[in-house]
């Protein structure tokens, strides 16, 4: 009976206010230090998402969405509470890495904004796609680049910013638009077994922006079967065809680019077993791998 044999591909790079809504979908914190809090959810049906930033600053708090991870081509917003107690909040574009230009259509718009004397919260919603074609950008099922920025500093006005600190930015891939998963309703009380696919305890090296990491992995299962959920280290839930990220601990986040795994289709399956102890390897290309990965191509699930 043929094995089944995949690749594992890892690609490594204050609960103060809520809105009262019925449930967030997704909550993630953005940076490494833990002060920047996201929350969404989203409406198929209105074709309307709404977040909640929660940031550990008393000055500005900036959010958008980039076609690249950079500030150039940008769409995103910047808010802040002044001295009085007053939300400034705009919906703003970059052109280029410099202050974002307020946008002539306010297409973000801003439900509820408060501080507290550590934090300042924001909760603001959108349109998957505006009327705004020139300078908005379209969420979409599609991997969305998110930015964030904040500054300890209030600005004197909406053309007077201060700017950030280089620690204080950065961008994170996510699916927007994902579905939570879903316990499984074990109706018929079936034998469910749980597969664990974890990554060697790997160091990640301090003189490159990206590390490839690649680890085979058996499959307990030769057959074919229903999945209900896979778990990682960085741990994936599948259901329905769904998949959510849960990254733990969660100051893992910011170094986690994404995930993929990959079907190996080696003429001789049994051979692949050599490696089921192998604690993988840098495949920034396959000339640091070992030559039975070249058969690890087929996408299985990202």
């Amino acid at each position: 009976m043929q094995s089944f044999v995949l690749r594992l591909l890892f690609i490594l790079s204050a609960n103060v206010w809520t809105l009262c809504v019925s449930q967030w979908m997704h909550s993630i914190t953005l940076d490494p230090h833990n002060k920047y809090h996201l929350k969404w959810y989203f409406d198929d049906h209105k074709q309307r998402i709404t977040f909640n930033v929660v940031v550990e600053t008393t000055g500005w708090v900036g959010f958008g969405i980039s076609p690249n991870g950079g500030m150039a081509g940008s769409d995103l917003v910047i808010g802040w509470v002044d001295d009085n107690g007053v939300t400034h909040f705009h919906d703003r574009y970059a052109e280029e890495e410099e202050l974002p230009t307020i946008d002539d259509s306010q297409d973000w718009h801003l439900l509820e904004s408060g501080h507290n004397g550590s934090h300042i919260w924001l909760t603001f919603t959108r349109v998957f796609i505006t009327c705004d074609t020139e300078t908005d950008l379209s969420i979409t099922s599609d991997i969305t680049k998110l930015i964030w920025a904040y500054s300890h500093h209030k600005p004197s006005s909406p053309v007077a910013m201060p700017q950030h600190k280089a620690l204080n930015r950065g961008h994170r891939n996510v699916h927007l638009l994902s579905i939570p998963g879903h316990d499984f309703d074990n109706k018929n009380n079936e034998t469910i077994e749980k597969w664990d696919i974890t990554s060697s305890n790997l160091l990640i090296p301090n003189n490159t922006d990206t590390t490839y990491w690649c680890k085979i992995v058996i499959a307990p299962f030769t057959s074919k079967i229903h999945v209900i959920r896979l778990t990682f280290v960085f741990i994936f839930i599948v259901y329905e065809l769904k998949i959510e990220p849960i990254i733990s601990p969660a100051t893992n986040a910011p170094f986690v680019h994404h995930m993929v795994l990959y079907r190996c289709l080696h003429p001789n399956s049994s051979y692949m077993d050599q490696y089921a102890s192998h604690d993988g390897a840098n495949c920034v290309d396959f000339a640091n791998m070992p030559y039975d990965f070249i058969h690890c191509q087929s996408v299985y699930m990202v």
